[in-house]
């Protein structure tokens, strides 16, 4: 359905355009349809400089012919920008944050420094809201890394940073696939350790449980039980090296730390996991990586 309105608006709106800026001659014009192969080529030889299909069919005096249009590289690359588009990461006014949606997972992303929101799109039925607060990154019970509360945000088209004083950067990712959210830890701790933990905590309400040591489950409880709604796993982690590192998730109450051993470990390391609909949350660690996958479940 919105591809279709789309390609209604975008045909509405040539159409318009070319009868205010196209003097038709009318004993001629129709004799010539313009030429998108001719266009394509263009293109091809120049791939820097896309030529607006109107001012060629200017030149020529040309209608424009609609099957041709659709078929034409010029076309493809409109659509492809416009879909590529809906994923960048904008501020959002209203919520003092930086926000973005992904119609492929049904998911609307809020971003700051310290708290990774996610929700349904505005037009599902369903209604919930996971805040995932980053506490901090931490070798056993000791804060080695504290999230700043005004890391600077460097965002980019469809991706946006937040560092955290040098030490860590928390980055995201919003694509088709998912949101990705990545920890960066730029720096070895001072004291060496043989471990650290990633330490997490989500808003109330949520049911944690813990399927395995790369895999764990988001519920909300209902008077049927718990109704899941986002699975978290693909946990991965790896080195400067790209060597990978064992990790795994611990569970208690609303907390969740994701373990790294990091012995003989190269920084940065980082953490990756990734959210999207049946939803996958993908989550990262510097030059150490964790990779997650998080699923919303759309039952």
């Amino acid at each position: 359905m919105y591809r279709i309105l789309l390609l209604t608006c975008i045909l509405v709106f040539s159409s318009t355009m070319l009868q205010d800026i196209i003097s038709f001659d009318t004993s001629t014009s129709s004799n010539h349809k313009f030429n998108f192969a001719k266009l394509d080529h263009l293109n091809t030889k120049n791939a820097a400089t896309v030529i607006p299909f109107w001012e060629t069919a200017m030149e020529n005096n040309a209608l424009i012919d609609t099957a041709s249009l659709i078929q034409s590289n010029w076309y493809a690359q409109a659509i492809r920008q416009i879909q590529e588009s809906e994923y960048e990461i904008k501020y959002d006014e209203v919520t003092n944050s930086y926000a973005s949606p992904n119609r492929k997972n049904g998911l609307r992303s809020f971003y700051t420094g310290k708290t990774f929101t996610l929700l349904p799109r505005n037009d599902c039925n369903d209604k919930w809201k996971l805040e995932l607060t980053t506490l901090g990154i931490y070798a056993g019970n000791k804060l080695i890394y504290k999230p700043s509360e005004s890391a600077p945000a460097s965002p980019a088209g469809k991706n946006i940073r937040f560092d955290h004083e040098n030490n860590f950067t928390t980055e995201y990712i919003n694509c088709p696939e998912g949101v990705r959210q990545n920890f960066i830890i730029h720096r070895q701790p001072v004291d060496k350790p043989q471990s650290i933990n990633l330490k997490l905590r989500t808003n109330k309400k949520w049911f944690i449980n813990k399927e395995n040591d790369k895999e764990i489950h988001f519920a909300k409880t209902t008077k049927r039980g718990y109704d899941k709604k986002i699975t978290y796993n693909s946990l991965k982690v790896w080195d400067a090296n790209k060597k990978e590192l064992r990790a795994s998730f611990s569970v208690k109450q609303n907390r969740i730390s994701i373990d790294v051993n990091t012995i003989d470990a190269i920084y940065p390391i980082t953490i990756d996991p990734l959210s999207t609909g049946t939803a996958v949350l993908r989550i990262g660690l510097g030059m150490m990586q964790i990779n997650l996958l998080l699923h919303l479940d759309t039952v």
